[in-house]
């Protein structure tokens, strides 16, 4: 937005930024091209998060003994448009596969929308119930609880995350990346970095249709070599992105520690500038 012919009154105004930390050498660019040289590289704090997430020792007995040993697919944050795709899919795995599909919105009535199409399957609500064995049988677990996803994408070979067929575009894809999942998103995911580098890399793969969903899922399941050089792709770009937290607090103590303001305060805000992944520090 700030960089269309019509917004010369809004680059303006970035010149009162005291510095900027970009998410990656492109955007850095976009600024260098209009004069604006206050940039550091920093990568995208996001990933710290969810590596710091990775690292806490998360147990969930439930939905251990519901996978049982079985190898395990995560739907996550899906839409209806996902689902689709998923709920046919899950019908056709082998008896060594299960899936765990986590709705993005978890509703009476989204969740009865997928209970409908299903008849093998067992609620997360439900696996404290006393039929316990027969639920741990059921090929797939609707997890209708909040808070939870982004911990047990440890559990999964691989995950599909949901949003890419919705105007607001696809949901965090980077809480499946710090488990190594390789993952699989709709068509609208181009405002997302992470999202591009990793389709160009071949990390992500973007399906529009149900051919394209059960080709990639079919590949990621039974091509171990396609797999395994896929999850690496995710790992390393994981490792690569993580630290952007320490690079600007560095960064801002080198600068805070080079002036002295007497009878002063001061404020930090930090934001986002649309698609163009700049983040910003102002002082005031």
């Amino acid at each position: 937005y700030f960089f269309k012919f019509y917004s010369s009154w809004f680059r303006k105004q970035l010149k009162n930024v005291t510095h900027f930390f970009t998410q990656n050498e492109e955007t850095a660019r976009l600024l260098n091209s209009i004069n604006i040289n206050n940039v550091t590289i920093t990568g995208d704090t996001r990933f710290d998060n969810v590596f710091e997430i990775a690292k806490q020792s998360h147990s969930f007995p439930e939905i251990e003994e519901f996978i049982n040993g079985r190898t395990c697919i995560i739907g996550g944050s899906s839409w209806p448009s996902d689902e689709r795709f998923l709920i046919p899919f899950s019908k056709q795995m082998p008896d060594n596969y299960c899936m765990i599909i986590a709705p993005h919105v978890i509703s009476s009535s989204h969740i009865n929308q997928i209970t409908s199409q299903l008849n093998d399957y067992v609620l997360y609500s439900q696996l404290t119930a006393n039929d316990k064995q027969q639920s741990y049988k059921c090929k797939v677990l609707i997890l209708d609880a909040i808070g939870i996803l982004k911990k047990i994408y440890r559990y999964a070979r691989f995950a599909y995350v949901g949003g890419g067929f919705i105007s607001s575009n696809i949901h965090n894809t980077q809480e499946a990346l710090v488990f190594g999942c390789p993952v699989v998103i709709g068509p609208r995911y181009k405002t997302f970095i992470e999202a591009v580098d990793l389709v160009a890399a071949g990390g992500m793969f973007s399906i529009t249709n149900k051919k394209e969903f059960d080709e990639i899922f079919e590949k990621l399941m039974n091509d171990e070599a396609f797999y395994n050089k896929a999850s690496g792709i995710c790992q390393d770009y994981t490792q690569l992105s993580i630290g952007a937290t320490n690079k600007i607090i560095k960064h801002l103590e080198s600068h805070l520690s080079l002036v002295y303001f007497p009878m002063q305060q001061y404020r930090l805000l930090s934001g986002n500038i649309s698609a163009s992944g700049i983040s910003y520090i102002i002082q005031l």
